[in-house]
C-alpha cells in the first residue's frame, strides 16, 4: 500500500527507537566489543552487528540506510525523496570514475558504491563513452563543466566542487516540480546556507585561492552565493566577524572560537548539525506528508553519524569523555 498516511504513521512510530544520548552513553561505557554488541542487540541494529564484523561498520551502516530506502520506496506514493538520497551514491561514483578518466588511472572499484540508482559499471560506461544523455540534465552540465575547468586549472578539486554543486541544483530542481515538497525545499535552502558558511570558513583557513573557492559555493540558498564570493575577499578575521553578524552566527560562536584557537573543526561541525536539527523541528508537528519521511531519514543519518563516531572512538581506544563530547543530538 503506497500512501503518505501509512508511511508517515510507520516512521513516526519508529522515531521513539532512534538511539538517544542516554543510550549512546551506555554504549560508550559498555565493555568493547562484547558488552557493546549486547546493548546494540536491543536496538534496530540487532540483526546487523556481531562481534566479528565490527571492523566493517561503515559498509554495514551503509546497508542499514539502503534497507531503509528500499522499505520506504515500497510504500511511498512519490519516489522523489528516495531517488535524491540514492543519487548521492551515484554522484560519489561519478566523481571517482571521472577523476580516474581525466588522470588516466585505473578505477578503484572497491571505493564505488552499489547502492545508487545506477550500477557502478553503468556509470563507468556513461563516463567512458560520454553517454551523458542517460543522466539528469543538471548532472550532465556539471560533468562537462568539470572537465572543462579541470583542463583549464589542472586542479582535481574542482571536479568534486562542480559536481557537488550540480547535485544540489538537481535536488532543488526536482523538489521544485511539486508543491507538496515546499517545506522540504525551504529546509534545504537553509542547509545550503549552513554548508556555505562551513565552506567559506574552511576554505579561507586553508588558504584556498578565490578562483577555486568560487566553485565551492553552492547556489539556491537563502543567502546569495554572490555574498559569499564577495566576503571571501576579506581576511579571515573579518570574514568571521561578518559570519557572527548573521542571524545564526551567534549559535556558531563556540565552534568558530575553536577554529581560531587551532582546536579543529569538530565543535563547529557539531554546531552546524545542531542547527540542522533546529530547522528539522519545524516538521515535528506535521502528522502526514513527505516532511515526515524526510525528517526521519535525516534523523537516521544523524543517528548513524553518532554510531560512526562511537565505532571510530572505540576502535581507536579514545577516552570515553572524548567520544561522548562528539555525539550529536537526534531527538526533536
Amino acid at each position: 500500500m503506497k500512501s503518505w498516511d501509512y508511511c508517515s504513521s510507520l516512521l513516526r512510530a519508529r522515531e521513539n527507537k532512534i538511539i538517544d544520548f542516554n543510550y549512546l552513553n551506555r554504549l560508550t561505557d559498555a565493555p568493547f566489543p562484547d558488552g557493546f554488541i549486547k546493548l546494540l542487540k536491543d536496538t534496530p541494529y540487532e540483526n546487523y552487528f556481531e562481534t566479528n564484523n565490527i571492523i566493517d561498520y561503515e559498509n554495514i551502516l551503509e546497508k542499514v540506510m539502503n534497507d531503509l530506502y528500499i522499505e520506504i520506496n515500497n510504500i511511498i506514493p512519490d519516489s522523489t525523496i528516495i531517488d535524491n538520497f540514492y543519487f548521492q551514491y551515484d554522484i560519489n561514483n561519478i566523481k571517482l570514475i571521472l577523476k580516474s578518466k581525466l588522470f588516466g588511472t585505473e578505477v578503484n572499484w572497491e571505493l564505488l558504491s552499489d547502492y545508487g540508482k545506477f550500477e557502478p559499471e553503468d556509470i563507468f560506461s556513461i563516463i567512458e563513452e560520454k553517454l551523458y544523455f542517460k543522466l539528469p540534465e543538471r548532472i550532465t552540465e556539471s560533468i562537462n563543466y568539470a572537465e572543462e575547468q579541470f583542463y583549464k586549472l589542472r586542479n582535481p578539486q574542482v571536479i568534486d566542487f562542480i559536481i557537488d554543486s550540480g547535485f544540489y541544483n538537481y535536488i532543488i530542481e526536482s523538489f521544485n516540480k511539486n508543491k507538496i515538497y515546499e517545506k522540504i525545499l525551504s529546509f534545504l535552502r537553509k542547509t545550503i546556507d549552513l554548508e556555505n558558511i562551513k565552506n567559506i570558513i574552511r576554505a579561507k583557513r586553508l588558504g584556498i585561492e578565490k578562483v577555486i573557492f568560487n566553485f565551492i559555493i553552492l547556489n539556491d540558498g537563502n543567502i546569495s552565493s554572490d555574498y559569499f564570493s564577495e566576503l571571501y575577499n576579506l581576511n579571515f578575521t573579518n570574514i568571521i566577524d561578518e559570519i557572527i553578524k548573521l542571524p545564526i552566527g551567534e549559535k556558531l560562536k563556540n565552534g568558530i572560537d575553536n577554529i581560531i584557537n587551532e582546536k579543529g573543526f569538530s565543535e563547529f561541525e557539531k554546531e552546524l548539525d545542531e542547527l540542522i536539527l533546529d530547522e528539522l523541528r519545524n516538521f515535528k508537528y506535521i502528522t502526514v506528508g513527505p516532511e515526515v519521511i524526510y525528517e526521519f531519514i535525516i534523523l537516521k543519518k544523524l543517528e548513524i553519524k553518532n554510531l560512526k563516531i562511537l565505532f571510530i572512538g572505540k576502535l581507536n581506544s579514545l577516552k570515553t569523555e572524548v567520544i561522548k563530547s562528539r555525539f550529536r543530538e537526534v531527538k526533536i
